[in-house]
């Protein structure tokens, strides 16, 4: 006998198996894992991969993760899927978008899925294999995603992994470099154009920023100074030096945005921009001023 569609629905929304397994001794654990799925989160983690790990695979993390947060703000007002009741969340922890795909799960299965894919390191793949289901299970724990959510970002999640994958074994030569990039880069803003159901998001905005300057400033870096991956100590120096700098050059970014009186509609994509080419460009420049990075001898 087939389920019906009500039983169905029941299954994809209904949270209130949720609570029975919520302890205050777990919910603390569940809160970790859903920090590391937050936009800031990544807007961390893609610049120490990109300066202290190695340029070229970082950069083709930070390109796929920033492509999936665009798909997953795009998906969300395309179908404008409500959350659970806010009601069921822990601590009043639920944002304001709407619900479907879950982009914790989404982004949690791209980012670490092609850091093991780039590193072929099986403690990474040990990793890989807690922080994906775990930052999964935490949007359910949390109540702030229900069943359906969570599908959504994993279908969505598989696939652009999986064309990611196919992509690094057959590299296929259909276009050249340079076609690739242009396709790449008006993507964004292609999706901004069709965007769905009225005004693009400010966090819409604020991604698509951020991923343009990326890919402009990788450039502009790789003729301004062509830097590689530091060795040892420099490492640890280069990582928390920069990210020092880059928090720094955001809160001034931050003041001034809002000094200057720029438009609401516009302050998103600028912030987004700015800390893109600073991740990108300015730091790197800095680091390299100050001789914690050298030039690639290639």
């Amino acid at each position: 006998m087939l389920p019906s569609q009500d039983m169905i629905a029941s299954i994809l929304h209904d949270m209130e198996w949720v609570l029975p397994l919520r302890h205050d001794a777990i919910t603390p654990v569940f809160k970790a894992f859903t920090f590391l799925g937050f936009t800031e989160f990544f807007f961390a983690a893609l610049p120490l991969l990109y300066w202290c790990w190695n340029k070229e695979s970082g950069n083709r993390v930070a390109m796929l993760t920033l492509l999936a947060a665009i798909l997953t703000l795009f998906f969300k007002d395309l179908f404008q899927d409500s959350r659970p009741p806010i009601e069921l969340a822990v601590s009043n922890l639920r944002p304001d978008s709407y619900g479907l795909p879950s982009g914790h799960t989404l982004m949690a299965i791209v980012f670490w899925g092609s850091l093991a894919v780039e590193t072929r390191n099986r403690w990474i793949l040990v990793i890989a294999a807690i922080m994906i289901p775990g930052i999964t299970l935490s949007r359910l724990y949390l109540g702030v995603h229900d069943l359906e959510d969570i599908l959504g970002g994993l279908v969505i999640g598989g696939l652009l992994l999986t064309a990611f994958l196919l992509w690094k074994r057959c590299r296929l030569n259909c276009c050249s470099e340079t076609t690739l990039w242009v396709g790449f880069f008006l993507f964004p803003v292609i999706l901004i154009f069709v965007w769905p159901h009225g005004e693009v998001t400010g966090k819409m905005l604020l991604v698509s920023g951020f991923y343009l300057a990326w890919m402009i400033g990788q450039r502009i870096e790789h003729r301004l100074i062509s830097f590689r991956s530091p060795l040892r100590w420099r490492k640890l120096a280069v990582a928390l030096l920069g990210m020092l700098i880059l928090m720094l050059l955001a809160y001034i970014f931050r003041s001034l945005i809002f000094k200057v009186g720029v438009p609401r509609s516009f302050a998103p994509a600028l912030g987004g921009t700015l800390i893109g080419f600073s991740s990108t460009v300015f730091v790197p420049w800095f680091l390299f001023k100050l001789k914690l990075l050298q030039r690639s001898k290639s």
